[in-house]
């Protein structure tokens, strides 16, 4: 997932300097474009994993038997 956000992060820089932005300018540009995506992928997954945490909610009944 990291390698994946670099490659873009690096390809939406490339395609800002193409278009004659200043170097700074395209790098922030770039990351506040990634920002949000980033975000939401790292609330997803977090919240994802709340059910099998404690291994008491509805979700987390396969896991029981491990302790």
């Amino acid at each position: 997932m990291i390698i994946r956000n670099s490659v873009i992060l690096i390809d939406q820089i490339d395609m800002d300097l193409a278009s004659g932005l200043h170097p700074r300018d395209a790098v922030i540009d770039a990351t506040t474009h990634r920002f949000r995506p980033i975000l939401l992928t790292a609330a997803a997954a977090s919240l994802g994993m709340i059910p099998i945490a404690p291994a008491v909610f509805w979700g987390a009944d396969g896991l029981r038997h491990y302790r």
